[in-house]
């Protein structure tokens, strides 16, 4: 099944539901990372290592995770466990095959593991499908989602 036609962000696994306010605006799938004023936003270090926290749907208001939430707003996401399927933001220009590490964009997003520039950087994930963005400046976002497995 293609990353696109899920409707959830958490496809398999029990990780832990929380709440915080963000910072700036945040698309259910992103990596997010706590911020000093008790806020999140998306990931923002480049192939570092990070909390495995992943921006949800806002079911709770009867929202999709084609909804993005705006600055201020009260962000669903959870925190999620070795093992656990979720679905997640392959940043423009990446070339992702099955098997592949991804670690963080810097944006939310992610990218093949190798594109980082330092090989010591921690991966978080491992691609369950492919997906070509080699060519997509101004694609489709929906077509940028895919699901992975959390390392």
């Amino acid at each position: 099944m293609s990353g696109s036609t899920y409707r959830k962000i958490i496809v398999e696994g029990e990780s832990v539901r929380k709440e915080k306010t963000c910072s700036v605006a945040v698309k259910p799938g992103h990596l997010l990372e706590r911020v000093s004023d008790d806020t999140v936003k998306p990931h923002a270090t480049t192939g570092g290592l990070a909390e495995l926290l992943f921006a949800v749907e806002n079911d709770l208001e009867g929202e999709t995770i084609d909804d993005t939430y705006a600055i201020s707003d009260i962000v669903q996401f959870n925190a999620v466990r070795p093992g656990d399927v979720v679905l997640v933001w392959i940043a423009d220009g990446e070339d992702i095959a099955i098997g592949d590490k991804l670690a963080s964009n810097g944006d939310g997003d992610f990218k093949e593991h190798g594109d980082s520039g330092d090989e010591s950087a921690g991966f978080l994930l491992v691609a369950l499908e492919a997906k070509d963005m080699s060519g997509s400046a101004g694609a489709d976002p929906a077509d940028r989602r895919i699901i992975a497995e959390v390392a």
